[in-house]
């Protein structure tokens, strides 16, 4: 299977070391078996619970950055606090790793990870909130309300249990949110959705494709573009959006049923 289709896994909160962390070690993280990275041992698990990202490259100017943010909390970490001193530390240093991976010349970026960082959720089916406060408050440190490094222009996550297709007229990476597999669904984004609310600070939202039913999405790369379709778990197309250096336009707007 993995010969026919190579698997790229980003780690989440439910890899983390008090969790399944002993499994995501063994089984699913690329690098060779560290016992003190392991999550065997509760004393290791703040080495554990934080990894280095990697790229996988795709073509000679296209790779996949992938990031672990399996600790990635709710609220934003404040540095001058002990509490959130180490992980602001080590997302920092993790963040820091990506622009120098980002920095390749000539190469673009799709960014890969669990927790969406310009993407949303709704808890009560009214009140939208943003992506990860943690993450969004250490990426603000090291790119000023633009978060990412110039060269992403894509950014794919899951965590959230929605289909989510973004685009925004500021300069920011389209995101994909692909959580609408497997679990239980999250609760449905607004519908219109309030276009005037915007995922994280200086990030304005231009349009939103989403759904709260089971599927599943397929990336096809064209010549000069990516082809994205959002499935049913039927395997009846829902939306299909095109994807062009860092703006994602879909064929449906708002919530696709």
């Amino acid at each position: 299977m993995l010969a026919a289709a190579p698997w790229v896994v980003a780690r989440g909160n439910h890899e983390e070391c008090r969790r399944a962390g002993q499994g995501w070690f063994r089984f699913l993280d690329p690098r060779p078996f560290d016992a003190q990275r392991s999550c065997d041992e509760a004393s290791n698990d703040l080495l554990g619970n934080f990894t280095p990202p990697y790229s996988v490259p795709v073509s000679r100017d296209l790779q996949l950055i992938v990031f672990d943010s399996a600790v990635s909390g709710g609220a934003p970490l404040n540095p001058k606090k002990s509490r959130d001193a180490y992980a602001f530390t080590q997302f920092r240093q993790q963040f820091a790793q990506v622009d120098e991976l980002a920095g390749k010349p000539g190469v673009n970026s799709i960014f890969i990870n669990h927790h969406p960082i310009l993407a949303y959720a709704s808890y009560d089916r009214v009140t939208v909130r943003g992506g990860s406060p943690a993450l969004l408050s250490v990426m603000n440190s090291i790119h000023p309300l633009a978060y990412y490094p110039a060269t992403v222009k894509l950014a794919l996550h899951g965590h959230v249990h929605l289909f989510e297709a973004i685009n925004f007229s500021s300069n920011h990476p389209a995101t994909i949110v692909s959580g609408m597999a497997g679990d239980e669904l999250s609760y449905r984004l607004p519908d219109p959705f309030p276009v005037n609310v915007g995922p994280a600070e200086g990030v304005t939202l231009e349009s939103i494709t989403h759904s709260d039913q089971f599927g599943f999405v397929v990336m096809d790369k064209l010549e000069n573009s990516w082809q994205v379709s959002a499935y049913d778990h039927r395997g009846l197309l829902k939306t299909t959006c095109t994807l062009a250096g860092s703006k994602l336009h879909c064929d449906k707007t708002g919530l696709v049923k």
